[in-house]
């Protein structure tokens, strides 16, 4: 009977101790949307480059983020942003810069997000441009 007992009790242990853990363990569900420079834009030496990306998190929190525009040609970064934001649902990077290439530039702009200390689920995001002499 004692047995019978154990098992009982283990498998209620078992079974409440598995319903409160989280659904997505580890899951950091933020969300990154690059809206400006547009993905394939081009632009001309001398243009504005206006570059502004959201992170959204809804219920939860904003970690960490980290924004680079890169010139792929010449191996230059443009922007580097790297914060531990610790933010509830939204964070923003949003920056101008004036764009100077003396030959057709591909660039990038690489966006991502994690949980604290864990980049094991980091969140990537990034988009490609041009910009002519």
């Amino acid at each position: 009977m004692k047995k019978y007992l154990s098992a009982i009790a283990a498998f209620i242990i078992c079974f409440y101790g598995c319903e409160n853990e989280p659904m997505n363990p580890g899951g950091y569900d933020a969300v990154i949307t690059i809206i400006e420079p547009e993905d394939g834009e081009d632009f001309d030496s001398g243009d504005e480059l206006h570059v502004e990306v959201t992170f959204v998190n809804t219920g939860g929190e904003i970690a960490n983020v980290q924004v680079l525009v890169l010139n792929e040609t010449t191996s230059d970064t443009l922007l580097f942003v790297d914060e531990h934001a610790d933010v509830a649902e939204y964070y923003e990077v949003h920056e101008h810069f004036d764009l100077d290439v003396s030959e057709i530039s591909q660039f990038k702009v690489y966006a991502a997000t994690w949980d604290h200390d864990d980049e094991a689920n980091k969140i990537e995001s990034e988009i490609q441009f041009t910009v002519n002499p």
